[in-house]
């Protein structure tokens, strides 16, 4: 693998964007999950704040996670993994929390489509990166 190939810039690039969307999102999550959800059309409030602030710790984390894997992708490989594997699986609940919240289908399938697109994303450019198959 040669440390400064355009191929490993652009998967660096790649997770430093994921990480900083995430930790966008968790801070939103936290943060601003009320005004969020009343803009996104939902009718009812968030009667326990716990889950959506949990989500948000947890979406801050990992894009963290994002931001080390990105200084040395080769190393931090499992991260790298675990997101593309996150981001696929996370498409259940979203799709469930589509069919629980009919007003909120579009915007949440808009999220899952976004979090399918950024796994597609880092699984071509890990593949393109030139990190040995035998590290993965």
């Amino acid at each position: 693998m040669i440390q400064n190939s355009p191929r490993l810039r652009f998967l660096k690039g790649v997770l430093w964007a994921g990480g900083i969307y995430e930790i966008g999102m968790g801070l939103v999550l936290i943060f601003f999950i009320t005004g969020f959800f009343r803009f996104l059309g939902a009718e009812k409030e968030i009667n326990y704040l716990i889950f959506s602030r949990t989500a948000g710790t947890l979406a801050v984390c990992f894009g963290l996670l994002l931001l080390i894997s990105a200084r040395n992708p080769a190393r931090y490989l499992a991260i790298i993994l675990v997101s593309i594997l996150l981001r696929v699986l996370i498409q259940f609940p979203i799709l469930a929390g589509g069919l629980e919240i009919p007003n909120l289908a579009l915007p949440l399938l808009g999220f899952g489509a976004f979090d399918l697109l950024f796994a597609l994303l880092t699984g071509i450019a890990l593949y393109r990166s030139g990190i040995p198959w035998r590290d993965w």
